[in-house]
């Protein structure tokens, strides 16, 4: 095996050609924090190219591999790896199928499987690996192959607390299946509550395609009845006027309003296409992160405190943040102030545009239109409430989509009674940790 020191300029070729915020992030950490003595450091360097293999780390990983280092493209390196990957690279990379880290045997079976056309027989025992993500990597393989055998271990995910696995765990379900199990991700379904036997017999199953990609869940359909979304507005705003359109949501804009999501989550992405013509008038509009100890508030200023934080919506300044209460992390600086965008705005008045948001773990992201506008740490890791807001000016929503991230958990509108209920879950999940 390789020393640490020699994976140094392949890691560093990864982080300068990768456009993933994640894995740069990942890679950042190993290359900042590496000690050219410590042996344990090559699991650790493995760790870093392997952890995002279903995203097209695994060709960079092989990339590493002298033998085919120079293969430009995925379709080309994959092929090239079962053509050219010596027989004791591919040993190394299966010798990862026994890492103590959970997250270079998961890494290790998506990579397995570019390096061996039929890794079954390999990976046999990973779909009982003690982790999830683990069991997760190998049944994503054995589905690539319609293989009964993962119909088990992905009925099992449907009813655990993590909502990354069960939205996985659904979509490939529904898959395999031509749409006949068909599972609403956003609560734990019981496996006993799941016909498979016919699956696991002599029923066609459709082979999963590893790229096939799984639908996100809608925070709200069109035309869908919002009246379980919590209101708050300022003391001199009118009503609520929201009406659906053409296939979106309208705010007229009479005052300073959130509308609060009567569901609550933690490690996601969201993606929402917002529209208004600040030439018309000059406002804004924006999301709002709530981090509540109890149900959402009916009064605007309530939601400005807390440990909460406010993504703008403005001609020019589209993707700052505000912290309400809130102290974060910005290029190694503490800040409670407005934080900038990265670079000159990219929105446009009067058309739709993308706002995306990715909070993981403390951390926070913010995308405009593609471009990512800004990065911070320090957030609350408590469920956020995600509230949007019209502030005097009329403002168009559609396609407001969530997508669970690994270790993503989903929570109900949260009763005062059932508050102290949950801070004890809460308290409970933290010091077991995972599987």
């Amino acid at each position: 095996m390789r020393s640490p020191e020699s994976w140094v300029p392949s890691l560093e070729k990864l982080h300068k050609e990768n456009r993933d915020p994640e894995v740069r992030a990942s890679l950042d950490h190993i290359l900042e924090n590496r000690d050219a003595q410590d042996q344990a450091m090559t699991e650790e360097l493995a760790f870093s190219v392997l952890r995002h293999g279903h995203r097209g780390l695994a060709t960079d990983f092989l990339s590493a591999f002298p033998s085919i280092i120079d293969r430009r493209t995925a379709a080309r390196a994959m092929a090239a790896a079962r053509l050219t990957a010596t027989d004791e690279e591919k040993a190394e990379v299966i010798n990862f199928l026994s890492s103590k880290n959970a997250l270079v045997r998961e890494g290790a079976v998506r990579v397995t499987s570019a390096l061996v056309s039929d890794p079954r027989q390999i990976l046999k025992n990973s779909l009982n690996d003690e982790n999830s993500m683990v069991r997760l990597a190998s049944a994503e393989i054995f589905a690539a192959k319609s293989d009964p055998a993962c119909l088990d271990v992905l009925a099992e995910m449907l009813g655990g607390e993590d909502f990354y696995l069960r939205w996985r765990a659904a979509g490939i379900l529904r898959f395999m299946t031509n749409g006949e199990i068909d599972i609403n991700p956003l609560n734990p379904t019981d496996k006993a509550e799941i016909d498979l036997e016919k699956w696991q017999a002599s029923a066609p199953l459709r082979a999963w395609k590893m790229d096939e990609p799984i639908p996100l869940i809608p925070l709200f359909k069109e035309n869908e009845d919002l009246s379980s979304w919590t209101f708050a507005r300022d003391a001199l705003a009118e009503g609520p006027r929201l009406e659906w359109r053409d296939g979106y949501l309208r705010s007229s804009g009479t005052g300073d309003y959130y509308w609060a999501s009567p569901l609550r989550f933690k490690n996601y992405r969201v993606r929402l296409e917002w529209r208004y013509d600040w030439e018309e008038r000059v406002s804004n509009g924006g999301l709002s992160l709530g981090k509540f100890t109890g149900p959402p508030p009916g009064d605007r200023n309530s939601w400005r405190r807390d440990g909460a934080v406010e993504i703008e919506i403005k001609e020019g300044t589209t993707g700052y943040l505000y912290t309400l209460g809130a102290e974060l992390m910005v290029a190694g600086k503490k800040t409670k102030v407005e934080v900038k965008g990265r670079h000159r705005h990219n929105e446009r008045s009067a058309d739709w545009n993308t706002l995306e948001i990715e909070e993981r773990d403390g951390s926070l992201r913010v995308w405009v239109n593609g471009l990512l506008q800004n990065e911070a740490t320090g957030l609350s890791t408590d469920f956020t409430t995600l509230g949007l807001q019209s502030q005097h000016t009329p403002i168009d929503w559609r396609n407001f989509v969530l997508e669970p991230l690994p270790g993503a958990r989903v929570a109900p509108p949260l009763k005062e009674e059932e508050q102290e209920i949950e801070e004890e879950i809460d308290n409970g999940d933290d010091e077991q940790g995972d599987d």
